[in-house]
């Protein structure tokens, strides 16, 4: 008789559960709390480890009502929105059941074992899990928008400076490690700024300006924090040292690959 463990059940089924809720909440509501969704995958995990203990519980109808408890933690009120994410989440459950059905009888597992016998399904799972959490995360990074005035504070070396800036889509300027530049004309800088840039031995950032190619002197600053529209963010980008003419009331360059993580 084959053996089976309990957490290897319970896994399986919070990252099928994790995934059945995340496309249900994603659909019905703008933002995923994962901490919400990952108790009602816990929810399901725990009641799919009870089923296989006590077979009567494997029921249709005990199935729609841990579907239902389990969209519990992602919030009861409005009521028409629960029975929305309820009626979704059967859905993607009947959709995802299918998909691994398929994949049972493609790869010839036996279908008595469920998923725990195609052992590949669990990495797959998994996979799946940590890819929508990666790409959730990303599409939540906000990054600077056209039309919107951006206050800048920057600290280096115990020099602060404020500025004023805005989106330029033409600075793709990047360090070595991939971190975004900000443009800061050297005017607006400050003695004490100027004074520690001299003294440190920073990097430069080529760049081709309308009288040819050039160099602009950069740092890293110990603190960033960019400000818009009543909204602070935390921020890391290199600012670097130019000769140019801004707008009136400008005094900063953001670039479109700059990441705000808002504080």
């Amino acid at each position: 008789m084959k053996k089976v463990y309990i957490e290897l059940v319970f896994l399986d089924n919070f990252l099928m559960d994790f995934i059945i809720l995340f496309f249900a909440a994603r659909l019905s509501e703008k933002r995923v709390k994962f901490s919400r969704v990952s108790m009602g995958a816990g929810i399901g995990a725990l009641y799919s480890v009870l089923a296989l203990a006590f077979p009567p519980l494997g029921g249709f109808a005990f199935k729609c009502i841990a579907l239902a408890v389990m969209c519990l933690p992602m919030g009861a009120r409005p009521a028409k929105r629960y029975f929305l994410r309820c009626g979704l989440a059967l859905l993607c459950s009947f959709l995802f059941g299918g998909c691994i059905l398929f994949a049972m009888l493609a790869l010839d597992a036996p279908l008595h074992a469920a998923y725990l016998g195609l052992p590949i399904l669990r990495y797959l799972l998994l996979g799946l899990a940590a890819g929508i959490v990666l790409l959730e995360l990303l599409l939540r990074t906000p990054h600077p928008k056209q039309g919107t005035d951006y206050l800048i504070h920057a600290e280096f070396s115990g020099a602060a400076v404020n500025l004023r800036g805005f989106l330029d889509t033409g600075n793709l300027l990047q360090s070595p490690g991939g971190l975004s530049v900000i443009i800061v004309a050297r005017s607006a800088a400050g003695s004490a700024l100027l004074e520690q840039i001299e003294r440190h031995a920073l990097p430069s950032f080529p760049c081709r300006t309308a009288s040819g190619e050039s160099s602009l002197p950069g740092f890293l600053p110990d603190k960033l924090i960019i400000t818009a529209k009543g909204k602070s963010y935390a921020a890391k980008a290199y600012l670097a040292l130019a000769d140019t003419s801004l707008p009136e009331g400008y005094t900063a360059l953001l670039g479109p690959n700059l990441k705000l993580f808002p504080l």
